[in-house]
Formats: C-alpha cells, structure tokens, sequence
C-alpha cells in the first residue's frame, strides 16, 4: 500500500530482506497442499468471533495467498526473482478454491476438514478485497454472507473496516455510510470520545465495557477503530 501511493522504492529495498526471512518462517509452517496451519498449542487468531479452527483456517489461507501477491509485486519492482513465490500463489490460490469454497452455501467455509460446514464472515471479505474470486463468486458472497443477518455479525471495529472495504469495493456505500452512522456513531451515542476495541450494539449499561472475562477489559481507546477516516477519504472524498 505505501509504494501503490508513494512510488517510494528506496522503501522497499529496505525491507523486502525482512518481508522474505518472515515468508520463508510462513513456508515452514505449511503442508504439502500449501496451507498453512497451527501446531499444537498455538493461538491461532483471526478476529473475536466464532470461527470454526478445525484444522486449517480459511482466513489465514486467504492473507497467506495475498502475501505471496505481494512478494511478486514487491519482488517485480525491486527486479528479484519471483517465480518462486508465484508457484507458491498459484498452487495456494487453487487449494484454497477447491477445498474451501462451498456451493451450496454460495461462500468459503472456514474449515473443510471439521465437516462443519461452517461460514463467517472474515475468509470471505478477504476474497473480495484480495481479488481471490471471480465476479460471480463476489456477488454470491454480497447476497449470502456481507447482506445475510443469519451470518454472525463482527463486533469489532478493527475487523468491520475490512467488512466495509470490501462493501465499498462492491460499489456498496449506501451500507457503509449508513454503518459508519449507526455501528461508530452508536459509540458516539453512548458517550464515546474514542473509539473502542469492540461495540455491540445489543450491550448496554455496564456490559459495554466487558472483555476478556473483565467488566472492564476492554480498551475504550483502540487505534483499530479508526478506519472511518480511511474509509471517507478513499471511497467517499476521492482522494
């Protein structure tokens, strides 16, 4: 993102050492179909939601798949040899196609190996804002998941910015402006000077401020919750 609104290249000579030496940590940690996967006692952490984790995560496919996109874009410019990492793209991109991607829930799952057939929301706003999925397979998501009230809605400002993203990459700012509205003004409403780590909507009173097992564990100032700013600036302003 800083080089698509830059140009900055002497950036990216500067880190793309340490963007490989943490790929080639990823690559370690994947199997013979390119998932990678958590090892015993890991945490493995997408969003505060009811994700099924049963073997490997459709989420984490689909960010492990962009970072390989981005190894080629970054590797391109810098003139490095990409081959590898677009090999790794592919076969990821196909696997995660084939094993994730349910027809008859007209979504991703997030685990095939649980039989659960289980669909939130995170893997499939991740195909849309990556570009992992033709135009129908978008439009199928938009209908049975980003506008289906029967998929667990996110209460968390960090992950409702991707949510509002990839709205907005569907051309759907109608949404978005009525949730900046209600989802960050709610906060407003009840009293907010900063934005907070997570707001539920169907809280009141004190249970607002739980987490963690703590009736007041919850950050109340949480940089994550700032996308509006994002958001209007490039989806609404135009800049």
């Amino acid at each position: 993102n800083h080089y698509e609104m830059t140009g900055d290249r002497e950036f990216l000579k500067i880190v793309y050492p340490k963007m490989e030496s943490m790929v080639r940590y990823f690559i370690n940690q994947t199997n013979k179909q390119g998932f990678i996967y958590g090892r015993e006692n890991d945490w493995i952490f997408v969003d505060w939601s009811e994700i099924d984790k049963d073997g490997t995560v459709a989420a984490e496919q689909a960010l492990l798949i962009e970072v390989y996109k981005t190894m080629v874009t970054c590797g391109s410019v810098l003139n490095r040899p990409i081959e590898y990492y677009q090999t790794l793209h592919d076969q990821l991109l196909e696997n995660f196609l084939q094993h994730f991607w349910n027809e008859k829930k007209g979504a991703f799952i997030d685990s095939y190996e649980s039989g659960k057939n289980h669909v939130t929301r995170h893997a499939n706003i991740f195909a849309i804002l990556f570009d992992l999925v033709d135009d129908d397979k978008k439009e199928s998501i938009l209908k049975n998941v980003l506008l289906n009230d029967k998929i667990t809605r996110i209460t968390t400002p960090y992950f409702k910015f991707f949510e509002q993203d990839a709205l907005c990459k569907m051309n759907r700012q109608d949404i978005v402006y009525t949730t900046i509205l209600d989802y960050w003004g709610g906060m407003l409403a009840n009293d907010a000077v900063t934005f907070w780590e997570e707001y539920d909507p169907t809280k009141s009173g004190k249970a607002m401020y739980s987490m963690y097992g703590d009736p007041y564990g919850k950050s109340l100032c949480h940089a994550w919750g700032a996308s509006p700013i994002y958001l209007l600036g490039r989806y609404f302003v135009g800049l």
